[in-house]
């Protein structure tokens, strides 16, 4: 439809500027573009930018009829034609998004739970309380339904905080909040057993909803994924009275950087150590999840802080595997190398980074994908295209990216035989060793 519009748009400015076209010769045009508009309010496709470009039909009928006005006049609506203009390159920078579905056999279903931990302050809150955090449970089912719910379950605020955190106005991600996932509201389980857990942990200022394609994808293979808000250093958490808590900057302040940096490191592995103690209860009590967890066969992924967060934890308690996504282990004073079955993939842009070091330091091998950059370990790219442009993610590689963590973890989770020779998979290379 956009390209409607702007065909439309063009066939206005030509009447106006080059076949100089009196007012009355402009009605059908108008009545077309009214049509059109009118046609894409029905389709449930409008979201704010085209409200610019619904302008158009108004912006017309003054500027021809401006002469009828005052000649003087017209120049200042030459200027107004520039409103459907800003109009439509804000509707491809902020496009419709369609996230792609998941690969697995089954269809996902979804619950979300808010855990504390009684016996843990958290350090980061103003108010003195136990720590609480956000978790959303994906899960195969074998419900037909798609009756999905939105991607960013959590509402508008959790867009907005998104477009704030990047320096943009509220509104400009507003429309994210109708975008659909592939995940049922608290659909029944698949019964077929017991499925092995894997707890995601997000980066610094990012959340869960930029892992939801690994989630959905897991899930839809058989796996049951608890993805985690971390509480202040997520862009936005709903606390269980629905009280939405923003990031905190300052928790990383200049001074003392890296020192702070290690403690943050140390919540987040305490965080997913809070997921870890309720899963024996989960698989006991809860009305969806009951028996259909094996707990004791459980894996770890985490991006850029949740990745030196996973590492932390793995270091001091037992799980079956470990993913580091661009891991940022530089803060920690103490690593080593994991008994667990591990695998670290590499953004390009972080190839030379201080980070390197430790992270040699726990592994046998590295695997970097070409054109990548940090923020291509996330979903950042869904946002906006303009990520792209901007230089905050490079080529995509989500398809690579979800590719390798399945066969990592159907490998060691699952021992399904695969040969893992990643680097014959297409932009794929080995740096370490």
């Amino acid at each position: 439809m956009i390209y409607a519009f702007i065909l439309l748009t063009l066939v206005f400015m030509v009447l106006r500027w080059i076949l100089k076209l009196p007012i009355q010769r402009l009605f059908g045009w108008t009545a077309i573009y009214l049509v059109c508009i009118l046609a894409h309010i029905l389709m449930g496709n409008h979201h704010w930018p085209y409200m610019f470009v619904y302008l158009t039909p108004v912006i017309a009928m003054l500027d021809f009829g401006a002469v009828y006005i005052h000649k003087g006049l017209g120049w200042i609506f030459k200027l107004v034609w520039l409103v459907p203009l800003v109009g439509i390159g804000l509707v491809f920078a902020f496009p419709e998004v369609t996230l792609d579905p998941p690969s697995g056999p089954y269809q996902v279903g979804t619950l979300v739970m808010n855990l504390q931990d009684e016996g843990r302050m958290d350090i980061y809150s103003d108010k003195e309380g136990p720590r609480e955090i956000r978790v959303q449970v994906f899960y195969p089912t074998e419900t037909k339904s798609q009756s999905y719910v939105p991607w960013f379950l959590d509402g508008e605020g959790a867009a907005q905080s998104f477009a704030e955190s990047y320096h943009l106005p509220g509104f400009f991600l507003s429309h994210l909040s109708d975008v659909k996932s592939h995940s049922i509201l608290d659909a029944p389980i698949a019964k077929a057993g017991e499925f092995p857990v894997v707890i995601i942990s997000h980066g610094w200022g990012s959340s869960r909803v930029l892992h939801q394609n690994l989630s959905e994808m897991l899930a839809s293979n058989g796996y049951v994924v608890f993805a985690i808000d971390h509480t202040y250093a997520a862009t936005m958490t709903r606390s269980s009275n629905g009280q939405l808590t923003l990031q905190k900057k300052d928790i990383l302040p200049d001074e003392d950087y890296l020192d702070e940096a290690e403690e943050m490191i140390q919540v987040f592995s305490e965080d997913i150590g809070m997921v870890m103690d309720r899963l024996q209860f989960i698989q006991e009590t809860h009305p969806t999840l009951k028996g259909t967890m094996n707990v004791f066969n459980v894996g770890l992924i985490g991006h850029s802080t949740g990745g030196g967060g996973v590492v932390h934890y793995a270091m001091n308690h037992e799980v079956t595997s470990v993913i580091g996504l661009d891991a940022w282990v530089e803060p920690m004073t103490h690593v080593e190398r994991l008994d667990e079955a591990s695998l670290y993939l590499r953004s390009m842009e972080w190839a030379d980074v201080a980070n390197n070091d430790k992270l040699k330091a726990m592994t046998y091998r590295i695997y970097s994908i070409e054109d990548s950059m940090h923020q291509d370990f996330s979903m950042a790219q869904e946002l906006t295209p303009l990520s792209s442009w901007l230089k905050w993610s490079g080529q995509s590689s989500k398809a690579i990216q979800e590719e390798i963590i399945l066969r990592f973890l159907n490998q060691s989770m699952k021992q399904v035989e695969d040969t893992l020779d990643f680097e014959n998979i297409d932009r794929v290379q080995v740096n370490y060793p």
